[in-house]
């Protein structure tokens, strides 16, 4: 429950996917640094488009702490 998460939904990404995010992103527990990132990606190209919102987010949390 301490641990913050950044989940990476594309904007593009199998539907079952897209479905359930919304689902999936609320079931995590509370963090105050908890983001939903959606870059506008499909499912392979993902971690390219997420990679600067990645690089940012890890250190505002490694501010934290």
């Amino acid at each position: 429950a301490g641990t913050a998460t950044l989940y990476v939904a594309p904007t593009r990404d199998y539907r079952g996917l897209q479905m359930g995010k919304q689902r999936w992103f609320a079931s995590l527990p509370a963090h105050p640094l908890t983001r939903l990132y959606e870059p506008d990606a499909d499912h392979l190209h993902s971690p390219d488009a997420a990679a600067p919102e990645v690089v940012t987010w890890i250190a505002q949390v490694a501010n934290q702490n």
